[in-house]
């Protein structure tokens, strides 16, 4: 345990030493062969220009494969220390039996037990190669995000109902997420994704941190500690457009957040690495209906209690909207129809948009059979103009 403690001080005080860095530009997601796989783009876009998540095999990045826990203890440094000042991190003496000192894994399993971010299995060993599992990696990163895992009770038998509480909670770390059982081993997308989220998520702290009272069977609990607050903006930059201070504006200051519209008109984000664009990713609609619509049931889904004008795009294009589409309970115009996406997208302030995109370049008006002497042909009404034809091909 002495010598265990001597090399935890020699890589914290390497790391302070380092101090924390703004992570480098890494390559770009769709750079991977297995791009095309990944179900988290632009969780997997931005921690991959971060420097914080790399191919699994250099040129993938096996979205599906299973995250272990070194894995996991070498992301967490990297999301606070950054990918350069992480792998110099090293260890002179094991930090668990089954972790030597010269692994590649050694410096960044050190760091994050010295600050509680992880801990062995009791036995004294670390386990690398196994699984790391959802309630596990939560774990880490709501530590990461300045939660003491004793005054939320993070450690002891509830820990794992405690964590998943927590993080899909107030931490909200499976937002944007399919569904997630948090007991099971995570993959790396899904990892990626959880990690993400703690990016953009508040840092917080304690006014008062309580006092540890040993019980008779040898544990501890923390009582009068005060509740997890979220930590003032301070002197860094609110590119986070957060009221609080957010995970990436602590540790990645490079990483750049813009509210802005996407092609087609709806609000999206676009994220950049200093002035590189990673990319622009359109939010989630509020509503969405892939066939003829009536105004007022859309006023409904949305969960409008006035009387509304909605900014509407067709195909990108502002409509100028006067008055002539409004949302008000029981509007019975329609807009939209078949082969039209129509998506709406309320604010907090109750602002809508609305957003048509036509998904078909024409109608199939006829098709004619291959005679002796004719290729087979079809007729197409392309978007209200006057049919045409075309011989043999695909459509």
């Amino acid at each position: 345990m002495k010598n265990l403690k001597k090399v935890l001080s020699l890589v914290l005080a390497l790391a302070m030493a380092l101090s924390l860095m703004t992570a480098a530009f890494a390559a770009d997601a769709s750079d991977y062969k297995d791009y095309s796989k990944v179900t988290y783009k632009e969780a997997v876009d931005v921690m991959t220009a971060a420097g914080i998540f790399n191919g699994g095999d250099g040129n993938n990045f096996n979205p599906d494969a299973t995250l272990n826990r070194e894995q996991a203890a070498k992301i967490i440094t990297y999301m606070l220390v950054g990918q350069e000042k992480a792998d110099k991190l090293t260890a002179t003496v094991a930090p668990y039996a089954d972790v030597a000192a010269n692994r590649w894994s050694a410096g960044a399993i050190a760091y994050c037990t010295n600050e509680g971010i992880l801990a062995g299995d009791g036995n004294g060993r670390f386990n690398p190669t196994a699984p790391v599992l959802g309630t596990q990696f939560a774990k880490m990163l709501l530590v990461a995000l300045g939660y003491d895992a004793k005054i939320e009770n993070l450690v002891g038998n509830s820990w794992a109902i405690n964590t998943a509480s927590l993080a899909l909670g107030d931490a909200d770390l499976d937002n944007g997420m399919e569904e997630i059982a948090l007991s099971a081993a995570l993959t790396r997308e899904q990892a990626a994704q959880m990690a993400f989220n703690a990016m953009k998520a508040d840092m917080v702290d304690y006014e008062n941190r309580g006092t540890e009272v040993k019980l008779p069977d040898g544990s501890s609990v923390i009582v009068n500690a005060s509740k997890a607050e979220t930590m003032a903006q301070g002197n860094y930059d609110n590119n986070m457009k957060a009221n609080g201070l957010q995970f990436a504006e602590k540790y990645c200051e490079d990483l750049k957040k813009v509210e802005t519209t996407d092609d087609f008109g709806r609000p999206s984000t676009q994220w950049k690495m200093k002035t590189d664009e990673i990319g622009n990713y359109a939010d989630k609609a509020d509503a969405s209906y892939t066939k003829e619509v009536k105004l007022g049931d859309i006023y409904a889904d949305l969960g409008l209690s006035t009387r509304t004008v909605p900014t509407v795009f067709v195909d990108g294009k502002d409509q100028k909207n006067t008055n002539a589409e409004v949302l008000y309970k029981g509007n019975s115009t329609k807009i939209g129809a078949n082969g039209v996406l129509t998506e709406a997208y309320v604010d907090d302030d109750d602002n809508v948009t609305i957003v048509r995109i036509n998904t078909y370049v024409g109608q199939v008006n006829r098709s004619v059979a291959a005679t002796s002497s004719k290729d087979a042909y079809i007729v197409i009404n392309t978007m209200g103009q006057k049919p045409v034809t075309g011989g043999t091909g695909n459509y």
